[in-house]
């Protein structure tokens, strides 16, 4: 497989192997050519035996990165990325363990990520239960929580259940910003891409199917869906810190009061959302990456 039409594709595993073989199973039923690279953040998880069990498929080729520790979703991707682009890979599709590809025009795909002489991220189609939709979600800039159109005091991103990036511009703007564990990695990239004004490409001759919570654990049980209380909390407080920090008290308040809410019903989500407020206000009171608010023209 020679990179010049071999997609790369990017994979966080954590203690998903079994979800990251449907994947494989979906990306070698298509007519695309494929090297996909499975960024190991459980170092516990065994994935050579889990290798050597995949089924062989003639175009799709899996290379394990085992970064020795729990790096989080953006620094995940980062280092999938870095590995792609020493291997000469132009492009990368970001993709979830708990993502599985519906449809895929290969041609059409590469014709379209040529054309776009400056973009430097696509979403893609996503289906969800019986829905099909594009793969963009928009950001309140006043609470932080995502609101299903957007606004003008909204920002668009390209969902990181499936995302494609040209490496280099990728790259060029410091990729995903490793301060956030995980969420809000997406939107601060926006940010950075020319914040409200920014426009997400939507490649459609690419879809997957993504039904959520399957890679954080938010469908199996109480101790992963508190990880991602905690992160999320912890993320927004970094994210308004760094880029609208006027509106931080705004954000924080609204984000106790949902906090609050889920005391009576769900006591360790509660918990766990205010250790994450309390972790992001901690974050913020160290130095922050020069490259973090930068906007790119």
């Amino acid at each position: 497989m020679t990179p010049e039409r071999t997609l790369a594709v990017v994979v966080v595993n954590y203690n998903s192997a079994g979800l990251v073989s449907n994947l494989h199973r979906s990306l070698a039923a298509t007519r695309g050519t494929f090297r996909m690279y499975v960024v190991n953040n459980s170092p516990s998880e065994d994935l050579d035996a889990w290798l050597s069990s995949l089924p062989v498929a003639r175009n799709v080729s899996t290379v394990v990165v085992e970064p020795g520790r729990n790096l989080g979703f953006g620094a995940g991707c980062n280092e999938g990325i870095r590995c792609a682009q020493r291997d000469g890979h132009r492009y990368a599709w970001l993709l979830n363990p708990d993502a599985e590809v519906m449809e895929l025009d290969f041609p059409q795909f590469w014709r379209d990520v040529d054309s776009a002489r400056d973009a430097v991220l696509w979403a893609t189609r996503v289906q969800a239960g019986d829905s099909v939709r594009d793969g963009v979600s928009h950001l309140s800039l006043w609470t932080g929580r995502v609101r299903p159109r957007p606004g003008p005091r909204t920002v668009s991103f390209a969902n990181g259940n499936s995302v494609v990036v040209h490496i280099d511009r990728f790259t060029k703007i410091g990729g995903f910003a490793s301060d956030y564990f995980l969420y809000f990695e997406e939107p601060d990239v926006s940010m950075r891409l020319n914040g409200r004004s920014t426009v997400v490409p939507v490649l459609t001759s690419a879809a997957i199917r993504h039904d959520g919570g399957g890679s954080t654990g938010s469908r199996r049980g109480s101790s992963r869906s508190a990880t991602t209380a905690l992160h999320a909390n912890r993320s927004a407080i970094i994210f308004f810190r760094r880029w609208l920090p006027w509106r931080l008290p705004i954000a924080l308040v609204a984000r106790t009061g949902l906090t609050v809410l889920r005391l009576p019903r769900s006591p360790h989500l509660a918990i766990a959302g205010a250790r994450g407020l309390l972790a992001g206000c901690r974050s913020t009171l160290s130095p922050r990456q020069s490259h973090d608010r930068q906007a790119v023209g």
